[in-house]
């Protein structure tokens, strides 16, 4: 039985050795592939993004966008498959490691119990005693070379189980990975569907006429030019007077306004002069993000100027339309947030101040509204409205 145990010992230890070769990665050719392949689109979005402003052209760019983002798909969901079978792998090992050694501690600690037991019942001595020379010495080389294998095969399975243990690290880390890799695939998929739909939405609206594109281009630059001009202060106000937090101010236009194709308030805030993010002054609402993906991420303390629930339909700075539509072609930044309220179209001051009426006649008439906290150097500014 002993004799017999070693080499099964060794033979463990070999399994073991050969389990921790990497098997050869999946998708070798195919992942090279997609790798040049979306490098190429790529290069023809930047291509794309510099020519001319035509209809044929940004139906192009789109086009375009929702192939690199099908091979993105692609590259993405074979990245999980890796994962996922580098994961089981693991896991395998790790379980059959854990049983081998198991067996091995117990055979282990089952042969020095025999040994002792051996050596218990023919002490070393009786064999000098009789002068059986010979068989002391072969009996103490035995024990020895037994317990010597099994010590060391001993140490070789901790050593094994070292290794392991950072492999359960790795194998921690992958899942993390994965998870990521999964919220990333569903986001591609979310963006191939909006991509879809913002080309139907361009080609329904321009009805796939190049002078019409070229309108809808002059409007977006108009109304542009007229925020920004609100922005510097060149919009012509008349004050009314103080107003508190919560008081109803203005109501949201209805239907087109300005080059505005549809229903909302577009809110900015300014403190110190310069423009900042809305979100890091108002607080948490009951909302539905309809943005595409821009973050909703409110931080601060202010009510908001629009009664709960509402939809964001476009975010702050660098949004999901400006990565993913036209009006990338008219701006690449959105200088506050466009909200729509699905209960009710009156607009409340989210802070104490003076209240302004404006307006700013360019390509467009754009209405507003401003509060001014002097004592913060704080305004808020409420587009697309009229007034009481």
């Amino acid at each position: 039985m002993i004799k017999k145990s070693i080499p099964r010992s060794i033979a463990v230890f070999v399994v073991l050795f050969l389990l921790f070769i990497s098997p050869p990665s999946l998708f070798g050719d195919d992942t090279n592939d997609l790798r040049q392949q979306i490098n190429q689109y790529s290069q023809k979005l930047t291509e794309l993004n510099q020519a001319k402003k035509t209809l044929k052209n940004e139906i192009s760019y789109i086009n375009s966008k929702i192939e690199l983002t099908r091979l993105q798909i692609l590259q993405t969901e074979n990245s999980i498959q890796v994962l996922q079978k580098e994961i089981a792998d693991l896991t395998i090992k790790i379980d059959q490691l854990d049983v081998d050694l198991n067996i091995l501690s117990s055979a282990f600690i089952h042969q020095t119990t025999q040994n002792y037991k051996l050596q218990r019942k023919l002490p070393p001595l009786v064999s000098l005693i009789f002068g059986d020379f010979n068989g002391f010495l072969n009996q103490q080389k035995y024990l020895t070379v037994v317990q010597n294998n099994f010590h060391n095969t001993l140490l070789n399975m901790e050593t094994v189980r070292t290794n392991y243990d950072r492999q359960k690290q790795k194998k921690a880390q992958k899942q993390k990975e994965l998870e990521q890799l999964e919220k990333t695939l569903a986001q591609q998929k979310r963006n191939l569907s909006n991509q879809g739909e913002s080309k139907n939405q361009l080609l329904k609206i321009t009805q796939n006429d190049e002078i019409k594109y070229q309108d809808l281009l002059q409007q977006a630059q108009s109304e542009l030019e007229a925020i920004e001009a609100i922005i510097a202060g060149r919009g012509i106000e008349t004050e009314t007077g103080s107003v508190n937090k919560g008081d109803k101010i203005a109501y949201v236009i209805q239907g087109r306004s300005c080059n505005s194709s549809g229903t909302h308030l577009h809110f900015m805030v300014k403190k110190d002069n310069k423009v900042q993010n809305p979100f890091s002054f108002l607080n948490n609402i009951e909302h539905v993000n309809d943005s595409g993906g821009d973050p909703f991420n409110p931080s601060g303390q202010w009510p908001w100027p629009l009664r709960s629930p509402i939809k964001l339909t476009q975010g702050y700075g660098y949004t999901w339309a400006i990565q993913h539509t036209w009006v990338s072609r008219i701006y690449n930044f959105h200088s506050g947030i466009d909200i729509v309220s699905n209960s009710s179209s009156e607009i409340f001051s989210v802070h104490d101040g003076t209240l302004y009426r404006g307006s700013y006649s360019g390509g467009c008439n754009l209405k507003y509204v401003r509060v001014e906290n002097t004592q913060d150097n704080t305004e808020t500014i409420y587009l697309h409205v009229n007034y009481f």
